[in-house]
Order: C-alpha cells, then structure tokens, then sequence
C-alpha cells in the first residue's frame, strides 16, 4: 500500500492479514507492555511488573525468567493475575514469591 500525505509525502507500507488469535495475542502483548511501563515510571523504575498469562508451567516459566531476569534488582513486582486462563499454579507461584513451600 502506498500512503500519501496531505503535505504530499509518500510512503509504502506491506499490510498482511492476521488471524483473530494472532490479534489477540498481538493485543495482550500491548497491554502488557502498557502495564509494565506505567509500573515502572509510577515506581520510578523500582517496581518490576509480570502478568500470569495462565496458570500453567509455560506461564510460570516466563514469570520466572522476568523476575530472575529483567526484575532481579527490582525492589518488589506487582504479580498480575487478572484475566487469565485458569489453572493450577498457585502453589508454585507462592513457593517461588515466598521462599517457602506452599500448603
């Protein structure tokens, strides 16, 4: 597609079509990234921020990666568990946040 501007500029641009699930996706993402960096400049960089996808063990692996990783010097995290999928992880997500194992 190529876009011209009502100063007369041109520029080109490949659109491709998604499917509804990649558009979702795609949608989480922002709003994950919108969440994280609202976090960070509220806490002037001290608060790290993760979302719980999904109460699963690819889910538990990325917070894990995020707060050993990219949060590791981080004064505390926000855990966000709001809308998502569901599932049993609970009891590992208070053992890793704690320190303590889970009863």
């Amino acid at each position: 597609m190529t876009v011209k501007s009502t100063a007369g500029n041109t520029f080109s641009q490949t659109l491709r079509p998604v499917t509804e699930s990649s558009l979702s996706h795609l949608v989480y993402e922002w709003w994950v990234r919108r969440c994280e960096k609202m976090v960070e400049e509220l806490s002037g960089g001290k608060i790290g921020y993760v979302h719980v996808e999904g109460m699963n063990q690819q889910s538990y692996q990325v917070i894990y990666n995020r707060l050993m990783g990219k949060h590791v010097k981080k004064q505390a995290v926000v855990v966000d568990t709001r809308f998502n999928g569901g599932g049993w992880l609970h009891d590992d997500l208070c053992t890793l946040l704690s320190g303590r194992l889970y009863h």
